[in-house]
């Protein structure tokens, strides 16, 4: 597909693509929401830039950047909300989270257990916050941050595998296009 320093250029480079398009601001969300989103998305893009390191530490590093988007998304998703209110199905986020957390741990080292663990409790409030802003608003903008929240958690999901389980086919181009897509998605409910 390209060369590892091609890739290393391309990467930061989409993502600030991506901030560009949320600072533009295409949706109706309020000031304070599409800040929030610009700043989530500006962790995606130091936590793109650690993760091409090739060891434990940058991916603690980029692990790092990506919890704190991440807090950042749910601040924004739950941004003038006011009820807690969630839909049924939000049952089988929370399902999926914690069936995730549970296979994701028996393969990941020591030192990483309790950082994976608290990120995928993290990733998994992030999906349920954007499904109680879907459910309290029906907006075009909350359905968008609800699409990339899953797919985020979806792509959030494939890396994990492939970097703690195993390598599969095309795994490295199914985790960067549903990652892409994700934050598009949620530069665009900005």
């Amino acid at each position: 597909m390209f060369s590892r320093k091609t890739f290393y250029v391309i990467k930061p480079i989409a993502t600030c693509l991506v901030i560009a398009l949320a600072i533009a601001g295409l949706s109706q969300s309020s000031r304070w929401y599409q800040v929030e989103i610009v700043a989530a998305l500006a962790c995606c893009l130091c936590g793109d830039i650690f993760l091409l390191g090739a060891n434990e530490r940058w991916f603690a590093a980029g692990l790092a950047s990506f919890l704190a988007a991440h807090v950042l998304f749910i601040v924004a998703f739950v941004h003038g909300l006011h009820h807690v209110a969630l839909p049924w199905w939000s049952i089988l986020i929370a399902l999926y989270g914690l069936v995730l957390g549970a296979f994701l741990l028996r393969y990941v080292t020591q030192r990483l257990k309790m950082a994976v663990a608290l990120y995928c409790v993290v990733i998994t409030l992030a999906a349920l916050a954007a499904a109680w802003r879907w459910h309290s608003l029906h907006s075009a903008s909350a359905i968008l941050a609800l699409s990339g929240a899953l797919i985020f958690m979806i792509s959030d999901s494939l890396l994990g595998v492939r970097y703690f389980v195993t390598s599969f086919r095309y795994g490295h181009v199914a985790i960067m296009a549903s990652y892409w897509l994700a934050i598009v998605l949620l530069a665009l409910s900005a």
